[in-house]
């Protein structure tokens, strides 16, 4: 009974040590893309959060039939939808992204028409750019594009 066959000893050292190096290298070489793969989940995500708020944005304009202002604030990082005095959606931009846009004051109003000049809002990372929002003529609906790294 206290006796063990040929093969049921269990693993020596050494095969432990290729298996553990062997599992490390295979890690250490997927761990780049599933990077790359969630910072473009995350900027994508980001576009569209943008998208969906201009046309919240429109939406309560043409609605209520007041001015809805969506402010860029840049300096402290956050975007803006205003109805007067009162804030009625606050997005944060996330801190490795900057965004710049053609748009005076960096603002977009939409009148009580739910209609708005057109513009470009660009998302960059660094100074690359990494996707931008492009806010239609009059109609105001917004168009996300990622550019490809």
């Amino acid at each position: 009974m206290g006796q063990y066959g040929k093969g049921d000893e269990g693993w020596s050292m050494i095969e432990l040590i290729l298996t553990l190096l062997l599992f490390g290298l295979l890690v250490s070489l997927a761990l780049p893309t599933f990077t790359r793969f969630g910072e473009f989940v995350e900027k994508e995500m980001f576009l569209k959060l943008l998208a969906s708020d201009l046309e919240y944005a429109k939406m309560q304009a043409a609605s209520s039939e007041e001015e809805i202002v969506v402010y860029f604030d840049t300096e402290s990082g956050w975007v803006k939808t205003i109805r007067g005095d009162q804030i009625l959606r606050k997005i944060k931009i996330p801190y490795h992204f900057r965004i710049e846009t053609n748009f005076a004051r960096d603002q977009i109003v939409f009148r009580h028409t739910g209609q708005s000049l057109g513009g470009t809002i660009q998302l960059r990372s660094g100074k690359r750019l990494i996707g931008k929002v492009t806010v239609q003529v009059a109609s105001g609906l917004p168009k996300v594009e990622l550019i490809p790294q």
